[in-house]
């Protein structure tokens, strides 16, 4: 299974969530280059600390995959 909690940042900002690492870093290139005023980094969201910004569906995935203690 990818690793997909990889995160586009928009100035700081969430862009676009659950991103394997190879498209979160061709993601913000693109973005950059299509607009070099707005900042766009990625960042690896280990402790899925976007959850608010997921819809209902993606967090019932990130749910499983989380493992139960």
């Amino acid at each position: 299974m990818e690793d997909k909690r990889w995160v586009v940042l928009e100035n700081g900002e969430p862009h676009t969530l659950l991103l394997t690492a190879i498209e979160a870093l061709n993601l913000a290139f693109n973005l950059q280059v299509e607009f070099p005023l707005k900042r766009f980094t990625t960042f690896y969201d280990e402790y899925y600390e976007f959850i608010d910004y997921y819809s209902e569906e993606e967090k019932e995935q990130i749910n499983r995959l989380i493992p139960k203690n």
